[in-house]
């Protein structure tokens, strides 16, 4: 992701550039007014003629040096302090030095001080005057190195991020994906079967699963949905297991019109209902179904999604590859994989999502 706009190499380029700038000035004023009279007797040279002087030299000298950039934007990484870099920056830096000394002599010995009568002053303080030239161009030159090693680190920094968000946004979508195939596989067997002893029902099934991997399909892994409509999907996904256990499945919940409009990931409650069904109806021989609420406080919300069990049946530790799915999503989403509690009481099962509240 290279960015060579020229006035933008780092976040406040020219305001350090100018701070740059006013500080040689200063320097260079001072300079001026110390050593104005070597050999020459030039004492009486007014304050403000030393400030024009300070000011036009270092002016034109920085404004001479901006082109350095380029020198140092475009060099090969790891070029910037070998034998050939240093060369290089070196004659880039006489060269622009020269050109400055031309500019000096014409603007200030041949204009500014020539109006005085005290070109003298200006052939008497060149040595000065060129020594700390070379002394801002050399600051110049690494405040231009410092600026590039500071994007390239930003720019790294900003791939890095890019490269994160990519991986996380490939490792969500791949959690998402793997929808427990065995859903699906159950509900088309169930289709196949009524197809032959209750094609209304076939239909009303087929009608039901289409809008729920609909609804699955249009998910974004990276973006967040409302609890809404995250249970408007549990209901689809029930509905079909209903048409399989038919009056053996009997669930009811509320969703109370505050907690509508809750985000959480899209379809990460949809596993717990199926671990409910799986663990819970599919093995208990009488009538039973999931049990669904919402706890709130100050910090997060708590869904908890309930169930009985069978004990005989099976052990059931709730560690199974939908859960740990569910833990893998919870830390990419929230940092936290362990968001996702599970509780076994007795004969019943305990799932609770504690999804964070944002912070204000």
């Amino acid at each position: 992701m290279q960015n060579y706009r020229f006035f933008s190499p780092a976040p406040g380029f020219l305001v350090f550039y100018m701070i740059l700038w006013a500080s040689c000035t200063l320097v260079h004023y001072i300079l001026l007014g110390r050593y104005g009279d070597l050999g020459a007797g030039f004492t009486d040279l007014s304050a403000r003629l030393l400030a024009l002087d300070a000011f036009i030299s270092q002016t034109s000298l920085f404004l001479l040096l901006l082109p350095l950039w380029f020198l140092v934007r475009f060099r090969k990484k790891g070029k910037d302090f070998s034998l050939a870099g240093i060369v290089n920056a070196l004659v880039g830096g006489g060269l622009l030095i020269g050109i400055w000394y031309f500019v000096m002599r014409e603007g200030l010995a041949g204009l500014l001080y020539a109006e005085t009568g005290a070109e003298g002053f200006f052939r008497n303080t060149l040595g000065i005057r060129m020594a700390f030239g070379f002394l801002a161009g050399l600051a110049v030159y690494h405040f231009f190195l410092a600026c590039r090693l500071h994007r390239e680190a930003r720019e790294a920094i900003e791939r890095q991020v890019e490269l994160e968000s990519l991986v996380q946004q490939t490792e969500l979508q791949a959690l998402k994906n793997q929808l427990n195939p065995h859903f699906i596989y159950n509900s088309l067997n169930a289709i196949s079967s009524l197809t032959l002893t209750d094609a209304e029902k076939a239909r009303d099934m087929v009608v039901k699963l289409s809008d729920f991997l609909r609804y699955a399909l249009k998910q974004d892994a990276m973006q967040l949905t409302s609890l809404e409509k995250e249970m408007n999907a549990v209901e689809l996904y029930l509905q079909i297991e209903k048409v399989r256990f038919g009056e053996k499945l009997n669930h009811r919940f509320r969703l109370e019109e505050h907690d509508k409009n809750l985000e959480l990931p899209g379809l990460i409650l949809q596993p717990l209902f199926e671990n409910a069904v799986k663990h819970g109806i599919q093995q208990l021989p009488g009538q039973s179904g999931p049990s669904f609420r919402v706890i709130g406080n100050e910090k997060e919300t708590i869904l908890e999604v309930s169930n009985h069990f069978d004990p005989a049946v099976g052990r059931f530790k709730g560690e199974g590859v939908g859960l740990e799915n569910i833990r893998n999503r919870l830390r990419l989403h929230y940092g936290n994989g362990q968001l996702l509690q599970v509780e076994k009481r007795g004969h019943e099962f305990f799932a609770r999502l504690h999804i964070p509240k944002p912070s204000r």
